[in-house]
C-alpha cells in the first residue's frame, strides 16, 4: 500500500549499445530501518542522522524494467514486471 509520501520515479539510460528504462516506487525513509541508515553511513563515511538540517533516505525498488538494443528487439523488451524478473 502506498503512503501519501510515496512517489513513482522513471529513469532511462541510453548507451551506444542499448537502452534501459526502469520504473520504481520511491519512498522517503526518515523512518527507515536502522540497517539502511547504518549501511549508508558505512558506505559514504557520513551519517546524516547526526546533522542539524533534516535529511531523508530514498529507497527505489524497481517495479518494471525494459531493455533493448534496436528496433528488432522491441518485442520482449520487458525484463521486469510487477517487481518480478521475466522468465528468459
Amino acid at each position: 500500500m502506498r503512503s501519501p509520501a510515496r512517489r513513482m520515479v522513471r529513469d532511462g539510460a541510453a548507451a551506444t549499445a542499448g537502452t534501459c528504462a526502469a520504473v520504481a516506487d520511491v519512498a522517503p525513509c526518515s523512518d527507515a530501518p536502522g540497517s539502511i541508515a547504518d549501511s549508508y553511513a558505512l558506505r559514504t563515511g557520513w551519517d546524516p542522522r547526526h546533522e542539524d538540517a533534516p535529511h531523508v533516505y530514498l529507497i527505489a525498488t524497481p517495479t518494471s524494467m525494459q531493455a533493448w538494443n534496436s528496433l528488432a528487439e522491441i518485442d520482449g523488451r520487458t525484463i521486469m514486471c510487477n517487481g518480478q524478473w521475466a522468465a528468459v
